[in-house]
């Protein structure tokens, strides 16, 4: 259980936000990882319960556990760019504060990264109800592959069907950190889709991936989480990822070779947030309106003649088929 955080193999960074009833769990998993040249890097994001004492007894308690705060609300995004800037490890690591991961995670798939000398590892992950009995797979990989970074780039977006799917989420993923510095990579603040679009940068520029067949990652499903509710930000934020995404391509030259993949990708996260409001808002007025609201706002980031050059009109009409619109 001793870590050795002089020299760090890997950096964890904890963004924390009123997580108080679950974060001793989060960080006792991190504890008790089976790698002991480990730093973890705590940082609240203007939390208002009792989240701060936790944070300041386990650092207290704990050398290879430093805290940081933000100096002002700017949501995981933002806290894990804080993390960035102070990482020293070789390889870096995110888990969100009400989480938690399995005790030999981050020593199976640092091995796997320099076995494999890839860019990014990934695992599954286990969506959880607050019992061992109540929990499934929401990504699981049955066998261990090294993907071409190309290929994992169109598995992303969803292009097309395969055994393989990745998802986002930065949290089951570990990075290489000279990977990250190269290429100037960091979140976007203050927006919930802040997994969408470094993980777009992040594959976009990808030599290798690699992949294990371990569930490593546990996924608190909270229900009054950013992705059990609803609001017009989930929309707005949706939007403005696009954009930032759009200007990337554009800034490298690549928008109108990665056009089918670009507007994949849109449909891909664009579902998740027309579900989302589906799923949490039951007023048909209310839905009328956020529909209304998305349709105008995607006009910024979706050339429907562009998409329907790129995708046809087959995917246009699957898209809106499993969504049981009132």
């Amino acid at each position: 259980m001793i870590k050795d955080s002089d020299n760090p193999i890997i950096s964890v960074i904890v963004p924390v936000y009123n997580t108080e009833f679950y974060l001793k769990k989060c960080l006792d998993s991190l504890v008790n990882q089976s790698l002991h040249n480990i730093e973890v890097l705590i940082i609240d994001d203007q939390s208002d319960d009792g989240s701060g004492k936790i944070i300041q007894e386990y650092r207290q308690r704990y050398k290879f556990m430093k805290a940081f705060s933000t100096s002002k609300r700017s949501l995981a995004g933002g806290s894990r760019n804080i993390g960035l800037l102070h990482a020293r490890g070789k390889y870096i690591g995110f888990v969100d504060s009400d989480d938690w991961i399995d005790t030999n995670m981050y020593l199976k798939m640092v091995s796997l990264l320099e076995d494999s000398k890839a860019d990014i590892a990934i695992c599954g992950v286990m969506k959880e109800y607050g019992s061992p009995f109540d929990a499934y797979y929401k990504y699981d990989y049955h066998i261990e592959n090294i993907l071409d970074g190309n290929y994992a780039f169109q598995l992303l977006a969803h292009q097309f069907n395969q055994d393989l799917s990745i998802s986002p989420i930065a949290c089951n993923k570990v990075y290489n950190a000279n990977f990250l510095k190269r290429n100037d990579f960091c979140f976007i603040t203050n927006n919930y889709c802040e997994d969408d679009v470094f993980n777009y940068q992040c594959l976009s520029k990808a030599n290798k991936v690699a992949i294990t067949p371990n569930t490593f990652y546990h996924y608190y499903q909270r229900n009054n989480s950013i992705t059990h509710s609803f609001s017009q930000k989930h929309i707005d934020d949706l939007v403005y990822a696009f954009e930032v995404i759009k200007e990337y391509l554009e800034n490298d030259g690549l928008f109108e070779t990665h056009k089918k993949h670009y507007y994949c990708y849109f449909e891909k996260c664009a579902a998740f947030v027309l579900n989302l409001l589906i799923l949490k808002e039951n007023n048909y007025e209310a839905q009328t309106k956020y529909l209304r609201h998305f349709f105008e706002k995607s006009k910024l980031v979706l050339n429907i003649s562009d998409y329907l050059e790129h995708c046809g009109v087959q995917r246009l009409r699957n898209f809106f088929n499993p969504l049981p619109i009132k």
